[in-house]
């Protein structure tokens, strides 16, 4: 039923906008546009053209009626939101703090000495490739002559 309602709405925008088009677009001088005028305003006055505009004020209503309670609905879970985001961090730094003492719980020495050996050579890695006397540096400033040659 409904799609017969919409079907009908676009039929009589498609029908208007062709009339308008026409009197907008037509050349044949001031008695034509009288008569397409009259013509118009003949068929806006028409029972079908009444009751389709009846039915589009009715959708653009309902439409109205649907946007204004999903609005409400919004502002509804908005409100809800930052009370929801404190419990979901809550819970989340909880399970965090769990889960920390169970792998500090299961965690031994001899596996945090070798922990502390892998990121001291971690640290001396990044080091030596940070050093100075890195061999492939350009000592001729060829790179920089290149660069700069127009």
């Amino acid at each position: 039923m409904g799609n017969k309602r919409i079907v009908t709405v676009k039929r009589v925008l498609f029908v208007t906008g062709l009339g308008v088009g026409y009197v907008l677009g037509a050349r044949a001088g001031r008695e034509r546009y009288e008569q397409i005028v009259r013509l118009t305003r003949r068929a806006a006055a028409s029972a079908p053209a009444q009751r389709a505009g009846e039915f589009a004020r009715e959708q653009l209503d309902s439409a109205s009626e649907s946007i204004a309670r999903l609005t409400g609905e919004l502002e509804e879970k908005s409100r809800e939101f930052p009370g929801k985001l404190v419990h979901t961090a809550e819970s989340l730094r909880a399970d965090l703090k769990r889960r920390a003492v169970d792998f500090s719980d299961s965690f031994d020495d001899a596996q945090a000495q070798r922990l502390l050996g892998a990121a001291e050579r971690h640290a001396d890695a990044i080091d030596e490739l940070e050093s100075d006397d890195d061999s492939m540096i350009d000592s001729a400033n060829a790179d920089e002559r290149n660069l700069n040659q127009p």
